[in-house]
């Protein structure tokens, strides 16, 4: 029977009055309940699959699996036929609005927290049904739907299994979607609840980043990536993921089950934290708001979480947490480049690491010239009068000026490193009295002229003074005295004499290593580092930047371009993954004279992925990552009447490209 042929037909009370999609095993149909005039979707198994005893099983079992389900976010069944019946279907609420897949591919995501916020509903939905026993091993986009009222709901329980209570283990053919099945289901082992974690973790990778974690040019090619554990982190592929939902991502995609999330209620649990840090417990209100109105809520989420990260940066940074600091400061960049106040804030970390090297050097030359002097000491003769103390040269004020710089952010690590200075420097001088030695030598810059400039205020604090309750200056007049009083070893009671000059220590710009590793597509791509263009050959070798905030830029004809920027965080090596987006395909399809006949477009596992009308481009979305092409079959149902469907034509697409396609719709 064709599945045309229902339309107008009664399954009991109910009409079929559209078909509006097809899957593996069924089609849907919108319908209506004659009884409680209500419109209900009616899924109707293939009718080659009819007459198979196994798939009526499947199918029965799926009526009798969702029907022990209540929950706000899963799909609600009304009715099924009954044992025995000619035909095999079943009756659910009817939902307007469309898959994840489809809301995604039209509007990406742009800040991950909302696939978080997904995230937390889903589990919550799969853990209702894991409580009464139920796996539901096909989690994916397509299995999502998102309703007009901003509601999510999960369906198609089609290959779920009921778990015997004791072994909780099942048997029969390998199904799911490939890119989704765990690694146990793939090996045919026994599965557990865990399973749905890992597909769920799948859904939540696309949703971050827009990509699938496994991908290939073929199914087998997706399987073997799975196994083999082969993915590209997802804070790699999006830097607004950020590392903390990444590590929860990866947590879900382990290869052992073991080293899982125990549960959905643990998955939730952690998703859940990772949103108050960003002040978004109110989950079900924001997913609502951007589900129903992305646009609006995007803006108002984009201030929103710039303002909670960098406050929360801050915090972490006053608490001496930096590296903490830093990852939220790169959330912020990631959402804001050009951030004023986060990249003053790196700035001033960066700066922290210069003056460790100044004191550092001036406290590793004192400690060389104390073990000169205890060596070339003689116990046996008597002390005579000290000779002048050699002075260590070191760039005094740009010392001060780049401590009180750092006063706000890193006060407490610099004022440790003084007092630590000052202990050394007192150790040094009584080992040399002990040996007899006569020359004591005298740090130019002494912890106490440190810590002066440090206790002062910054000039930048928008706490400071700024001078209005010292408006002649007199305390930085002070500090300076200060200074020049603890360089001057005479002022300091040491004995007058020639002074020994030493050469000044120098500060070389530090660098970073950048590698890139360029996945998708692996040729014609074109990047530049902080506006400096160079080959593949030595992107994958690693190019030496300067630290601080790093931007990259990754172009490709077929792509659409890639701009990220990281700061380096106080790592020496930083790995990039170059995965590029390549542009949706465009099909062009010629009805003839039927300028108006309807176009379902599906992909070779027989998912509707798109639909239009002829005689007008449609978009594509394009998902091999290495060819940057798509196999499709085509359905051109005629608008005018007597005319001939074109069913299963094969085509196609490629990215950035248009693609015609001519049928012809006549009797």
């Amino acid at each position: 029977m064709s599945y045309s042929g229902m339309i107008g037909e009664h399954l009991g009370r109910y009409r079929v009055e559209e078909e509006v999609g097809q899957g593996g095993m069924s089609v849907v149909y919108r319908g209506r309940d004659t009884v409680l005039q209500r419109q209900v979707a009616i899924k109707v198994l293939h009718p080659h699959l009819q007459n198979r005893a196994e798939s009526r099983a499947r199918f029965e079992r799926e009526a009798q699996a969702v029907a022990k389900l209540s929950h706000p976010n899963i799909l609600q069944i009304y009715d099924f036929s009954e044992a025995g019946s000619t035909r095999s279907y079943i009756v659910t609420e009817f939902i307007r609005g469309k898959t994840l897949r489809d809301f995604i591919d039209d509007r990406p995501i742009a800040h991950p927290e909302v696939a978080a916020m997904m995230g937390v509903q889903l589990c919550e939905a799969v853990q209702h049904a894991h409580e009464l026993g139920i796996i539901h091993r096909d989690i994916k986009p397509e299995n999502v739907m998102i309703c007009e009222d901003g509601v999510l709901k999960l369906m198609d329980f089609g290959i779920a299994q009921i778990l015997d209570a004791h072994a909780m283990t099942m048997t029969g053919t390998l199904l799911g979607s490939p890119a989704h099945m765990s690694p146990e289901m793939i090996e045919g082992l026994p599965l557990d609840f865990r399973a749905d974690v890992f597909s769920l973790g799948t859904l939540l990778y696309f949703a971050a980043t827009g990509e699938l974690p496994f991908t290939g040019s073929n199914p087998p090619l997706v399987l073997k990536a799975i196994l083999e554990g082969n993915y590209t982190e997802a804070e790699m592929v999006n830097p607004r993921v950020g590392r903390t939902l990444s590590r929860i991502i990866d947590r879900c995609l382990e290869r052992d089950a073991e080293d899982r999330f125990e549960s959905m209620s643990a998955l939730r649990d952690s998703l859940k934290a990772f949103l108050d840090d960003c002040n978004l417990g109110e989950v079900d209100a924001w997913l609502a708001s951007y589900l129903v109105e992305a646009r609006g809520t995007t803006v108002r989420l984009r201030g929103h979480l710039l303002e909670v990260l960098e406050r929360r940066g801050r915090e972490a940074l006053k608490a001496g947490r930096v590296a903490q600091a830093l990852e939220y400061f790169n959330r912020v960049l990631a959402i804001d480049p050009e951030h004023e106040q986060v990249l003053r804030l790196i700035r001033r970390i960066d700066m922290r690491r210069k003056v460790y090297v100044y004191v550092g050097a001036a406290a590793m030359l004192l400690v060389t010239a104390s073990v000169v002097a205890w060596a070339s000491a003689d116990p046996d003769e008597p002390p005579e009068r000290p000779t002048p103390a050699p002075v260590l040269a070191v760039d005094t004020a740009q010392v001060e000026d780049d401590a009180r710089f750092l006063a706000d952010a890193t006060g407490r690590q610099s004022r440790k490193l003084t007092r630590d200075l000052a202990v050394a420097q007192e150790q040094i001088r009584a080992r040399a009295v002990v040996a007899g030695q006569q020359q004591a030598t005298s740090l130019r810059v002494s912890a106490e002229s440190v810590a002066q400039a440090i206790a002062a205020p910054d000039a930048d604090d928008p706490r400071a003074s700024n001078g209005k309750n010292d408006p002649k200056g007199t305390a930085r007049k002070d500090d300076k005295e200060a200074l020049a009083r603890a360089g001057d070893p005479a002022k300091d009671g040491a004995p007058i004499g020639d002074a020994t000059p030493v050469k000044e220590v120098a500060v070389q710009e530090e660098l970073v290593l950048v590698r890139f590793s360029l996945q998708n597509p692996k040729e014609g791509i074109s990047v530049e580092v902080n506006g400096q263009p160079y080959t593949n050959a030595q992107l994958s070798k690693g190019v030496r930047v300067p630290r601080g905030l790093i931007k990259y830029t990754a172009t490709h004809a077929l792509c659409e371009t890639w701009r990220a920027s990281i700061p380096d965080g106080g790592r020496d090596l930083i790995n990039v993954a170059v995965k590029l987006k390549f542009k949706p395909g465009a099909l062009y399809v010629d009805s003839g004279e039927d300028r108006n006949a309807f176009v379902q477009i599906y992909d070779i596992t027989g998912s509707q992925i798109a639909h239009g009308r002829s005689h007008a481009t449609i978009s594509v979305p394009i998902i091999d990552p290495e060819s940057g092409r798509r196999s499709l079959k085509v359905n051109v149902i005629p608008s005018i009447a007597g005319a001939r469907p074109a069913l299963g034509r094969q085509v196609i697409v490629t990215a950035g490209r248009p693609t015609r396609l001519s049928v012809n719709l006549k009797p």
